[in-house]
């Protein structure tokens, strides 16, 4: 029993330690004569919005997974049938999603360098809970990132997520939490410029999917723990 009660306090320690929150840095284009938009100015203009700031307020004011990464990770469908809208594109990729299991479907090929307009709607099977990816394309290669930071091949964070406030948008969608929408940003080939505004892409009727807190995950070792020692007196 104790030997058990001593391992379960150490993987708590080890747990804890890895959900520690892993801050996100974004920086806007380097000179302010770079014909490059920064995201604070992608979002802007695709939700004609008028925040003020830079692209690190706007993730601190609207970002998913501010307290950890592992927040915004995996997704999952919440109204019957997801709305995905390819707004803008640093450079020629394609966009999916990835289940559990590792199966891939692709929503866009080819998207090409530039704004867009391109709506796809789609349903995952029931149940399902998945990351979404990147797949680039260069003169290098090609190429995947995920929005789940241990599927990429650099261990970098190439993706972070808005939650976009639906009263910019009354009428295409209700205030109720089936509907609710989010921009999502991916970062490019290299993390050097951290600018995230590679390919930015809108949906609605999704969720993060909820990550175990650790106090929660601690009440259920303790529960365990008890279980075993009430099972090792019966045996006595």
């Amino acid at each position: 029993m104790r030997r058990a009660f001593i391992f379960f306090c150490f993987s708590v320690v080890v747990f804890c330690f890895a959900s520690q929150a892993h801050a996100i840095e974004i920086n806007d284009p380097w000179s302010s004569s770079s014909s490059e938009k920064n995201l604070c100015d992608i979002w802007n203009i695709i939700l004609n919005d008028g925040f003020a700031g830079t692209s690190q307020d706007l993730f601190e004011a609207y970002g998913v997974g501010t307290g950890s990464e592992s927040d915004d990770w995996q997704w999952f469908e919440t109204n019957g049938g997801i709305t995905m809208e390819i707004r803008y594109a640093g450079y020629g990729q394609s966009f999916g999603y990835q289940a559990a299991d590792g199966t891939q479907t692709m929503l866009f090929e080819n998207i090409t360098a530039g704004w867009h307009d391109d709506t796809e709607t789609f349903q995952t099977p029931e149940g399902t809970t998945f990351a979404w990816f990147e797949r680039w394309n260069s003169p290098a290669g090609t190429g995947y990132w995920y929005s789940d930071t241990t599927l990429n091949r650099d261990g970098n964070d190439h993706f972070v997520a808005f939650e976009v406030p639906v009263a910019l948008f009354p009428e295409d969608y209700p205030t109720d939490e089936k509907h609710r929408l989010f921009m999502l940003a991916f970062e490019d080939l290299s993390m050097g410029d951290r600018d995230y505004n590679d390919l930015v892409v809108l949906v609605n009727a999704v969720a993060p999917a909820p990550v175990p807190e650790p106090a929660t995950m601690i009440l259920l070792g303790i529960g365990l723990v008890g279980l075993a020692g009430l099972r090792r007196r019966y045996i006595k």
